[in-house]
C-alpha cells in the first residue's frame, strides 16, 4: 500500500505535534497552538503522511500574514527519520507545492537548521538558497546571575500581566521592529497575526513578559513563552521604538525578563537574531547566550506540477 498524504482532521492534531517536534525540537509547538491557527488562518493547510497505522511525514503550508500578496509562500515538511530517502519528503513537497500554487504563489520559503546537513542538501538539490540567517542562541539561566538594568529615568518597566489596553501599541512597535529587520521582503504585520503570536499564544506567559513604559505609553515590550517538552523558555521578541533604542531600554527589558525567568525556575532562555541584527546579537553576546546552530531562511521554487496537469 502506498503513503497515503492528506488535509489532517481534528483528531490527527495530537500526532501531527508528536512527528512535528520529534522532527524539530528546538521549534517545538503545542496542540492548541495548532487549533488556534487551524481557527484563524485560512490560507494555512497541515498534511500527514500514513503507511497504513502509522504516521511517517508531516507538512504545513500558508501564506504568511506579513507576506500577504506577495509571490512567496511558506512550507515546512519532514520525515520520521527511519522512513527517509523512500519519497515521502519529495512527496509532501509536492502536495504543498500543489497549495500554493493555488493561493497565487511562485516561490516558498522554509527553515533549515545549520547542522542538519542532509534537509540542506535535499533543499538546495531543488534549487533553494539561503535568504537569511538567525542567530539561535541559549543562556543558562542556572549560571546567570541577574543584574539589575535601571532604564532611561522617565521609563518604567512592568510585567504584562495585569495590563490591558496596551496591545495596539505593542502592534505599533512591532511594526516598527519588523520594518527595521533585514528581509528580501517589505512585510508588512497583521494586527490579527501579531496578536494571535505575541500575546494569545498558548504558551506566552504574560507574568515573564514585559512593557517598557514612557508617559503612560508603550515604548518598547519582550515577550516569552515556555518550550514545550523543555524545561527552556523562548524570547519571542524583544521590541524598542525607534527613537528610544540604544538608550538601554532594551537591557532593562531582558534584564527584568531574565530575572523571572530565573525565579520561575527555567533552566535556559533561548532565542532567534538576524545576523544583521548587530545590536540584539551584541546585548545577548554581553548577556552570556551561547551560539548554538544557526537557523536558515531557504526560498526557493515550488515543485513542478504533477503529471498530467495542465
Amino acid at each position: 500500500m502506498p503513503v497515503e498524504i492528506r488535509a489532517i482532521r481534528d483528531d490527527d492534531v495530537p500526532a501531527w505535534v508528536e512527528l512535528r517536534n520529534a522532527i524539530d525540537p528546538r521549534m517545538a509547538t503545542l496542540p492548541a497552538w495548532v487549533d488556534q491557527r487551524r481557527r484563524i488562518e485560512p490560507t494555512l493547510l497541515l498534511v500527514i503522511a500514513h503507511d497504513g497505522p502509522d504516521v511517517v511525514g508531516v507538512g504545513a503550508a500558508d501564506e504568511p500574514s506579513e507576506r500577504r500578496g506577495l509571490d512567496v509562500g511558506w512550507m515546512w515538511f519532514g520525515v520520521e527519520e527511519s522512513r527517509r530517502r523512500e519519497g515521502i519528503g519529495a512527496a509532501l513537497r509536492q502536495e504543498l507545492s500543489q497549495h500554493l500554487r493555488g493561493l497565487g504563489k511562485t516561490s516558498t520559503h522554509t527553515s533549515a537548521w545549520s547542522d542538519d546537513l542532509a534537509t540542506v542538501s535535499f533543499l538546495c538539490g531543488r534549487g533553494f538558497a539561503e535568504d537569511g540567517r538567525f542567530d539561535f542562541v541559549r543562556l543558562d539561566l542556572e549560571a546567570y546571575e541577574p543584574q539589575p538594568v535601571e532604564p532611561p529615568n522617565t521609563v518604567s518597566v512592568v510585567p504584562l500581566a495585569g495590563q490591558t489596553g496596551f496591545e495596539q501599541e505593542m502592534y505599533t512597535v512591532h511594526c516598527e521592529a519588523l520594518a527595521d529587520l533585514p528581509s528580501s521582503d517589505e512585510l508588512t504585520p497583521e494586527y490579527d497575526a501579531f496578536y494571535a503570536w505575541e500575546i494569545a499564544h498558548p504558551a506566552r506567559s504574560h507574568d515573564f513578559s514585559f512593557l517598557a513604559l514612557h508617559d503612560g505609553h508603550v515604548i518598547g515590550y519582550a515577550t516569552l513563552g515556555a518550550v514545550p517538552g523543555s524545561n527552556d523558555a523562548t524570547n519571542v521578541m524583544t521590541a524598542v521604538k525607534r527613537e528610544w533604542r540604544r538608550r538601554g531600554v532594551a537591557a532593562a527589558l531582558k534584564a527584568e525578563q531574565l530575572a523571572a525567568a530565573k525565579r520561575a525556575g527555567f533552566s535556559g532562555i533561548v532565542t532567534l537574531n538576524e545576523v544583521k541584527n548587530e545590536p540584539m546579537r551584541k546585548l545577548n553576546a554581553k548577556l552570556g547566550y551561547v551560539p548554538q546552530p544557526a537557523q536558515l531562511l531557504m526560498r526557493g521554487p515550488l515543485d513542478r506540477e504533477p503529471s498530467g496537469v495542465e
